[in-house]
């Protein structure tokens, strides 16, 4: 018997707590003891089932962080702006991270998006197994390459960027006895790892490192579509600058909405409604409703638009961050999405329209479906659990320069 943190740390919304939820399910099935420490409890205490093992705050960052980057371009820049800007306020959390594993016996880490966490483990020798998409398990290049594709970098700006941040970890280091590292890559990139995507998804890009896929996190009720006539469209949105633009598109599309807006009482949004449009207050089970809808309506998370693809279905998506402007830019290449441009006019009516119309949004996200179909996923959470297990006893894996 094992006894493993599952950790988050980085993020928002539900897409970091329900890979936690199904891999600690799977390990606890098999006997062995599990420990969440999770960024925000209350979304936790809607998603993780605390029957599987103790809910924990996870150590963040809370100070004021020292000259933050206007414009993250890279993964050290994304660290930077989390945390890693400071020896002495890391050193901080590092060390709550290293008590909290040595305080729980724990056998091994593994984290969705918990680099602070990463780093705590590193330091006192302990395996780790990083999970997730392309964006939170970056690829193992030196430098890492930039998550800009309209900005030109430099690898010098890139390799400037990683050495501040390394020399923030070396100092951290240096103050709790640890050996540092050399290198980003040294720190995060000999650790197991496992990809829950597609190379079409991955945020980087295509690499050479294997795909398990996205796993079989289907939790919520059924959808209950609107009575009536016409095509089936859902939404799953969250409250942001073209929230009411959306639902007002929405309102006079000729279709079936069934629409759920994460972070804001339904009761807040029920003059949206009309016949044929439902906002509902509850999870919906995603896997039932991307089976059953002809189209989707998404801020461009990885794990809805990963899924709705699977089921073959064309979305419109609308990214407010970094990470889902690469998804969104992802699923637009493969000729299965619409998305705003990053400047000028967009006619959401009109988008919405060709959405339900256009047969080679449908073509082609049903030829990725198609590429999938044979794929078991029930065997994916499985086979994570297998790796997180075999990383227990795994000898750290050098990390080559190129990937």
């Amino acid at each position: 018997m094992a006894n493993i943190l599952l950790a988050w740390e980085l993020g928002g919304g539900y897409g970091h707590l329900a890979p936690l939820r199904v891999l600690a399910a799977e390990l606890k099935r098999r006997g062995h003891e599990i420990v969440y420490a999770v960024r925000d409890l209350a979304a936790a205490a809607e998603v993780l089932d605390p029957a599987t093992g103790p809910i924990l705050q996870a150590p963040l960052q809370m100070a004021a962080i020292h000259h933050p980057l206007r414009v993250q371009v890279s993964y050290a820049s994304l660290l930077h702006n989390s945390g890693f800007d400071h020896a002495p306020h890391l050193a901080a959390r590092l060390r709550a991270w290293a008590e909290l594993l040595q305080r729980h016996r724990c056998d091994l880490l593994a984290t969705d998006h918990a680099p602070s966490a990463v780093a705590a483990a590193r330091g006192i020798g302990l395996p780790v197994l990083q999970f997730g998409t392309g964006f939170t398990v970056p690829p193992r290049r030196q430098p890492y390459p930039a998550f800009r594709p309209g900005l030109r970098v430099s690898d010098d700006v890139l390799r400037h960027n990683e050495q501040r941040v390394c020399d923030r970890i070396a100092g951290a280091f240096k103050q709790l006895g640890w050996a540092a590292p050399d290198s980003l890559q040294s720190l995060f990139g000999e650790t197991a790892r496992a990809l829950c995507s597609y190379p079409e998804l991955d945020h980087y890009g295509a690499r050479s490192e294997p795909y398990l896929g996205l796993p079989d996190m289907a939790q919520g009720e059924p959808p209950e579509w609107p009575d009536g006539e016409g095509p089936r469209v859902f939404g799953y949105l969250r409250p942001g600058k073209s929230l009411a633009a959306v639902l007002a598109a929405l309102q006079r599309l000729p279709a079936r909405v069934l629409l759920r807006v994460g972070g804001i009482e339904a009761e807040r949004l029920r003059s949206f409604e009309r016949p044929g449009l439902r906002i509902l207050d509850r999870a919906v089970q995603l896997r039932l409703a991307a089976r059953e809808c002809d189209a989707y309506v998404h801020y461009a998370a990885h794990g809805t638009t990963a899924e709705m693809l699977l089921a073959g279905k064309p979305g419109l998506l609308l990214p407010e961050t970094v990470e889902q402007n690469l998804v969104a830019l992802r699923a637009t290449q493969l000729g299965a999405a619409l998305t705003p441009p990053p400047k000028g006019e967009f006619n959401l009516s009109a988008a919405l329209r060709q959405l339900l119309d256009d047969a080679r949004l449908r073509n082609a996200a049903t030829t990725f479906a198609a590429r999938y179909a044979v794929q078991d996923r029930s065997q994916i959470v499985p086979r994570l659990a297998d790796q997180a297990l075999a990383a227990i006893t795994r000898p750290p894996r050098a990390a080559p320069a190129g990937s």
